[in-house]
């Protein structure tokens, strides 16, 4: 303000209190005496956030349609997928999927889910890096096996615009998912969310496959409508 001139900054990041991200367009005018000199000054301010999510989330959007074209397989359209998340990770700090196998054993059906690929996958190393809040991540899970484990500790979360009810979990719980169908929402270890979404891919005559988007959630951001549903369009492209 000294040098007598105005300043503007567009979409300014703000951290509120460390617990909610939010983005301001703003401007600090000088206000001048007579003879020049600086008497006060004159602010203008525009909470611009929600234009910067939908910003963000659309150029997410437009990274998977620019990726189409090099989709062969299941095996590539998952590792497209987890390579735009990882890119593009304010929004969904981490991704898993997993595809269920239906089998007939004697008569009887079993789903097998097993995990193809996430976001913590590196080159050339079998192992992958989950962090420590994390619940037991497996690779195969016999889903006939998890049908007595009892999903019902349920902590509600409020914001400022939303309640959610969030399910304690031990493993990830994709039975629950199969059997409720849409979404379910976990919370880990260290209080952070995440969504498990379902969607069928379709294989010719009655065969369909199960797949599921494992989601982490910004936890400075509401999980309202919009942000659900852009987790269904990112899941949407799994068919």
């Amino acid at each position: 303000m000294t040098t007598g001139k105005g300043v503007f900054q567009e979409e300014q990041y703000i951290d509120i209190l460390g617990k909610e991200e939010m983005y301001f367009d703003y401007t600090f005018s000088p206000i001048l005496k007579s003879d020049g000199s600086v008497h006060g000054i004159f602010s203008l301010t525009q909470e611009v956030t929600q234009k910067v999510l939908s910003a963000r989330r659309f150029k997410t959007l437009s990274e998977f349609g620019r990726w189409t074209s090099e989709i062969k397989s299941l095996d590539s359209a998952c590792n497209i997928i987890t390579k735009v998340l990882r890119d593009n990770n304010a929004d969904i700090p981490y991704a898993l999927i997993y595809f269920i196998e239906h089998k007939l054993n004697a008569g009887s059906e079993s789903l097998i889910a097993r995990l193809t690929a996430t976001t913590f996958d590196e080159d050339n190393k079998k192992e992958r890096p989950f962090p420590d809040y994390f619940p037991e991540t497996r690779e195969i899970i016999d889903l006939s096996k998890e049908a007595d484990n009892n999903h019902e500790t349920y902590i509600e979360l409020k914001r400022e615009t939303t309640t959610h009810s969030f399910l304690k979990c031990d493993s990830w719980p994709i039975h629950l998912l199969i059997k409720k169908g849409l979404h379910v929402k976990v919370i880990l270890k260290d209080d952070s969310p995440a969504v498990l979404l379902l969607t069928k891919i379709p294989l010719g005559g009655d065969q369909t496959l199960s797949a599921v988007l494992i989601c982490g959630i910004n936890q400075k951001r509401e999980l309202d409508e919009q942000y659900m549903e852009f987790l269904q369009v990112c899941e949407c492209f799994h068919s």
